[in-house]
């Protein structure tokens, strides 16, 4: 089906719709579709005028013999303003509008050499009026549709170009798609890979960022954007959207961070922040020191800055997952069972340890405002047991039992995916992801969503499509 700027249906019943694309016409019959030079080629409207009344020269509309060879109506190649007679185009409010007049009933038409003479007019019937959306009605519809599709409606007029590419829908977009699309995943030297909850889902972008200029690995993730290193050479961080395919490298920061450090993107998708401002939080254990550092890049400023704070409670020989930032606090948890929380706004820095006998395979994530430790681990006799420790206190609120009988054993590949959603969590046991339910307990199979066991050892981040203009 060709799709053009107007479109306005010729005939219900017959189901031919018209599509004017400039010089040419479009007609659609069925799965065919057939290409002419002007309207008055499809129908012969010497007898009309635009309003579609009887132009007096005698002739009621009837098919006479003089002009009927075998049945056909043979059209009127004289008239040159075919086109004038059909589109009438409106000005008023921005709008254009494709107006097409009515015509009277015709048994048949011949058409020209382009065309198969199988468009019949109903006598019945006239045209519906057509339905026109005007600017506003579509700039308030655009911001829910998803980032993908958006890019693509791009091509539809060079004024829907201007809508898209304008930093407002991209931030209202960014507000209405907070849902997430998926998660990508990635061990340090192999290619990401991403794989999503829902196979029908509209906008799941390509992970294969061959648009970067360098051999990367991902870092951080949020709302979209994503962070990525260098596997070489010197530390410059690119940040971007897989969507849009639009990045930016970030200047070297002052610390060497080097494969220990660990990064959080700050992003806030609040009415206030139309710019779409952006912070990068590092936190950079110093070479051969016990000792963590933080620097922190700006979008507002297009600056790196050192934090006065310093951390020396993470041993020489802990390393740091990934971590999350929510109300102006950047999370990271270490190897050694603690978790180094860093403030941006008051540049201050603290630690917290996790109770002992905390699950290894773990993730923070945001739950009801707070922060929390989601970590699962396999008991003997029991199965698996996924342990929720809540708030600074990082206090245990919950246990939640999975009867080893019901999922069976899978030799360690078990592990927890970063997302909270409405009371459920979301777990991985062997090859397979399921919903687990805080209140009720029970766990259920995501369908469709199978992932490689090998997975649960790879750094996982949270995708959400997302139209996020990089300032």
């Amino acid at each position: 089906m060709v799709t053009g700027n107007k479109k306005a249906q010729v005939d219900g019943d017959a189901g031919v719709d018209i599509f004017d694309e400039e010089e040419w016409y479009f007609v659609e019959k069925d799965s065919e579709e057939e290409k002419c030079e002007s309207f008055s080629s499809l129908i012969d409207d010497d007898d009309v005028d635009a309003d579609g009344n009887d132009d007096g020269d005698g002739d009621d509309g009837d098919v006479d013999d003089d002009d009927v060879d075998d049945g056909d109506v043979v059209n009127d190649d004289d008239d040159d303003g075919g086109d004038d007679d059909v589109a009438d185009y409106d000005d008023d409010d921005g709008v254009k509008s494709l107006q097409i007049p009515y015509f009277p009933p015709r048994s048949t038409v011949k058409s020209s050499s382009s065309m198969p003479p199988l468009i019949c007019f109903s006598p019945e019937r006239k045209i519906p009026p057509a339905i026109y959306i005007k600017d506003p009605i579509i700039q308030q519809i655009l911001p829910y549709l998803p980032a993908k599709s958006l890019m693509r409606f791009r091509s539809v007029s060079k004024r829907w170009d201007r809508w898209i590419r304008s930093p407002i829908l991209s931030h209202h977009q960014a507000q209405t798609h907070k849902p997430i699309t998926g998660f990508f995943c990635q061990s340090h030297y192999s290619r990401p890979t991403f794989f999503t909850l829902d196979q029908s889902s509209c906008g799941i972008p390509s992970h294969s960022f061959s648009f970067l200029p360098d051999s990367t690995y991902l870092v951080a993730s949020t709302h979209g954007l994503l962070v990525f290193l260098p596997h070489f050479g010197p530390d410059i961080y690119y940040i971007c959207n897989p969507v849009t395919r639009a990045f930016r490298a970030l200047p070297r920061p002052g610390l060497y961070h080097g494969l220990n450090s660990a990064c959080v993107l700050a992003f806030d998708s609040a009415p206030e922040n139309i710019e779409s401002y952006y912070q990068l939080v590092c936190a950079v254990p110093l070479v051969g020191q016990p000792v963590v550092c933080f620097e922190t890049y700006s979008s507002e400023t297009g600056l790196w800055t050192r934090s006065n704070a310093v951390c020396t409670e993470i041993g020489p020989y802990e390393y740091f997952g990934t971590g999350l930032y929510m109300k102006g606090v950047a999370y990271w948890r270490t190897s050694g069972g603690k978790l180094v929380a860093f403030d941006t706004k008051f540049d201050v820095c603290e630690v917290l340890v996790l109770p002992e006998g905390s699950p290894v395979r773990g993730v923070l994530v945001e739950m009801e405002g707070e922060i929390a430790y989601v970590g699962i681990c396999e008991v003997s006799g029991v199965g698996y047991v996924v342990k929720i420790y809540y708030g600074v206190e990082m206090r245990l609120v919950k246990e939640v039992k999975w009867c080893l009988e019901n999922v069976g054993c899978f030799g360690g590949n078990y592990g927890v995916l970063p997302y909270y959603e409405k009371g459920r969590l979301l777990v991985m046991v062997g090859g397979m992801v399921y919903w687990c339910g805080m209140r009720d307990e029970r766990f259920e199979k995501v369908v469709g969503c199978e992932v490689s066991e090998s997975t649960v050892h790879h750094r996982i981040f949270p995708y959400v499509n997302s139209l996020v203009y990089l300032s």
